[in-house]
């Protein structure tokens, strides 16, 4: 994966420590042009450097294969499986064989769907080494990915138009714009990690079925920084991101400030010098953010963590967000739908190769049951940075060999829904008894009485609009203490009928939103006749999402008003 915030993140050494080199000194690795680089992880160097040691006219057939596993190893690291895997055959080919050149080559191949080859090397691999680190996961993924074979064939996975042959990745949604993140393959500044130019920022925005052509914006560039995933506060006009120093290497997130119609220059926001800090992403309202770090206290390699707000501009202690979710491996690229959601990228989890993308329901501080999306959500390449944005999807993926990391769109209704986290089927809130208030005879006094007020009907149809959390159908607290005032609005329409209608957000498949309405509708009505209103006055429907209140709504005050139900009058005889 071609993309500078991950190479700076996850430090990228062998998967072992050091490489077995059994007939080679260490006098000749010191004198090969391309040692230095390969251990700086400069691998884009490395390659043509070692190339030049395999000119060399005195080298024997074990310092030939021990440089061609050295390529194999450096071009896996850049992504290109190809070549790794034709590299690493010809060391192995001359009997270079260690548990590590059959891992890397097992992981190569495992890149490019060759999953029963791939199967047999990691179990090479095993053979040399009983506690190499990860095989089992290894193996468990390849049986996980025989056994998941066949995508959804419903499920339209689109490329991009504006995809180059650089890398495309970091998309995030923001103020109705997508921000992204794209490293050219030319340039007069190339990574020396990745062989791609240093990120350059775009925006850009959604037009039917794919996205308009970018513009670049310069606001968010520093001369030889990488910066990458965006998450914008609405309320405060704060966009936070991931900015990285490819000199030291370190990445933190920093902040920016929407002013006057411009951006300001970014400033360090959540920076440690112990560790990295990357992938901001925010819960709704801005009063949690989510991140990726390599934090020495972590899980992994990377772990996600979350830091929750206490004032407008203090923040909490970060929080590991626990096993359920964070692995020995990496786990990065959080995205949050509507707080329900977390979509997460890891190469932890049983999956289909590289970075696999997966979904957790989330209930406060609690996770459900963490599935893999499956296919074409996920391939053998890297699959990651999942996000949501209108009624569409996008994610990141390199599935494509010939090019680096590129923007794939689908509908965001075909996506998989994870299972909620099981807990006792809670009653619903009993409503409260009826206060009996004792019979008293007050003293007549006409000049002091008070007429009783009569409801005023209200100006439209529109009785009443109740709002729900998202996939719940019992209202919001704050309209569960109204029926009595609904009521009486409905009770100043005599002898009418009134159609008590429910409505979801886009969110969720048609099916599963429409039943959800439903039950939105029918909470409300059964409300209503408890309190003395004619079930036979009441038209009870479901509309799911195809009446929104705001059309293609962006942002989460935009979905709480499509989550709703209408009281309206739609027959009165007077």
């Amino acid at each position: 994966m071609k993309r500078i915030i991950t190479v700076s993140i996850v430090t990228l050494v062998c998967l072992i420590g050091s490489f077995e080199v059994n007939a080679q000194s260490q006098s000749f690795k010191s004198k090969l042009n391309g040692t230095p680089y390969f251990e700086k992880n400069e691998y884009a160097i490395a390659i043509p450097a070692y190339e030049s040691d395999l000119k060399r006219k005195k080298i024997t057939r074990n310092e030939s294969a021990y440089i061609e596993t050295q390529i194999g190893i450096s071009y896996y690291y850049l992504n290109n499986p190809k070549e790794a895997v034709n590299w690493l055959k010809k060391g192995m080919n001359k009997n270079y064989q260690t548990a590590e050149t059959f891992c890397i080559y097992g992981l190569s191949l495992q890149k490019l769907e060759k999953y029963e080859d791939a199967l047999v090397a990691f179990k090479e691999c095993l053979q040399r080494d009983k506690n190499y680190p990860n095989i089992d996961l290894y193996i468990q993924s390849c049986e996980y990915a025989l056994s998941h074979p066949d995508p959804n064939t419903e499920t339209k996975m689109r490329s991009s138009k504006i995809n180059t042959d650089g890398s495309e990745y970091g998309i995030s949604p923001a103020d109705g714009e997508l921000f992204f993140s794209r490293a050219s393959t030319k340039g007069r500044d190339i990574d020396p990690r990745t062989g791609l130019g240093f990120t350059e920022i775009f925006s850009t925005k959604l037009d039917g079925n794919d996205l308009t052509s970018p513009k670049k914006e310069k606001a968010f560039m520093k001369t030889y920084y990488n910066t990458g995933i965006f998450a914008y506060d609405s309320a405060t006009n704060h966009m936070y991101m991931t900015t990285c120093d490819p000199k030291s290497g370190k990445c933190g997130i920093y902040r920016s400030t929407y002013n006057r119609r411009k951006w300001e220059k970014p400033e360090p926001f959540f920076i440690n010098d112990s560790h990295d800090m990357a992938h901001p992403a925010l819960s709704k309202n801005g009063t949690r953010l989510y991140f990726s770090s390599n934090a020495a206290d972590g899980k992994g390699k990377t772990d996600l963590w979350y830091v929750d707000r206490k004032s407008e501009d203090q923040w909490g202690e970060p929080v590991n967000l626990g096993e359920k979710i964070n692995t020995s491996g990496r786990e990065e690229f959080p995205f949050i739908e509507g707080d329900s959601i977390l979509y997460f990228a890891s190469d932890g989890h049983p999956g289909y190769g590289g970075l696999d993308i997966f979904a957790v329901s989330i209930d406060g501080d609690e996770f459900g049951e963490v599935i893999n999306l499956g296919r074409p959500f996920n391939s053998g390449a890297d699959d990651f940075n999942l996000i949501s944005f209108s009624n569409k999807g996008l994610l990141i993926s390199s599935r494509n060999t010939s090019k680096s990391d590129d923007i794939y769109i689908f509908d965001k209704k075909d996506l998989p829904s994870p299972p909620r986290k099981q807990k006792p089927k809670p009653e619903l809130e009993p409503e409260p008894e009826p206060e009996i208030i004792p019979e008293v005879i007050p003293e007549i006094i006409p000049e002091k009485t008070t007429p009783k007020p009569t409801p005023v009907k209200p100006a439209t149809n529109v009785v009443a609009v109740i709002y729900f959390d998202f996939d719940r159908f019992v209202p919001q607290r704050e309209y569960r203490n109204k029926y009595k005032e609904i009521v009486a609005l409905m009770k100043a329409y005599p002898n009418a009928e009134f159609e008590i209608s429910g409505y979801a957000d886009s969110r969720g498949g048609p099916e599963f939103n429409q039943e959800l309405s439903e039950k939105r509708a029918d909470y409300v009505a059964k409300r209503l006749v408890d309190r003395g209103i004619k079930q036979n006055s009441l038209v009870i429907k479901g509309y799911g999402n195809t009446r929104p209140a705001i059309r293609n709504a962006i942002t989460e005050e935009e979905f709480q008003k499509n989550r709703r139900v209408e009281i309206r009058v739609i027959q009165t005889s007077k």
